[in-house]
């Protein structure tokens, strides 16, 4: 079970966008997520406790890596996007779209 995830997860990296790699990878660990609750793979549950919270880190790790992500979207290549100027409209509005994914989620 942890070689599948770690192997769909590595596939998923090779996506030529980032941010669609990001939500890709946070949509397969969702899924891992909830088999793993169900199916409690481990005998100890001290190591399924520990094997759940690594899913839930990755995905955190994953949802922050897309929120800090520098530039999103091609008009904002190469500038510092900080207010709906030039071109940053959509760059705001996909990062504001993934922090409400993230506080959702804590």
């Amino acid at each position: 079970a942890m070689l599948l995830r770690r192997l769909l997860v590595a596939l998923l990296s090779v996506v030529d966008s980032p941010m669609i790699a990001g939500a890709l990878t946070n949509i397969v660990l969702a899924f891992l997520l909830a088999a793993h609750v169900f199916a409690r793979p481990f005998i100890n549950p001290n190591i399924d406790m520990l094997d759940f919270f690594s899913i839930c880190g990755s995905i955190l790790f994953c949802l922050s890596g897309m929120l800090f992500y520098s530039n999103v979207t091609a008009a904002a290549q190469g500038k510092v996007c900080v207010d709906a100027v030039s071109g940053c409209e959509a760059e705001l509005y996909v990062k504001e779209i993934v922090a409400i994914i993230a506080i959702t989620l804590l």
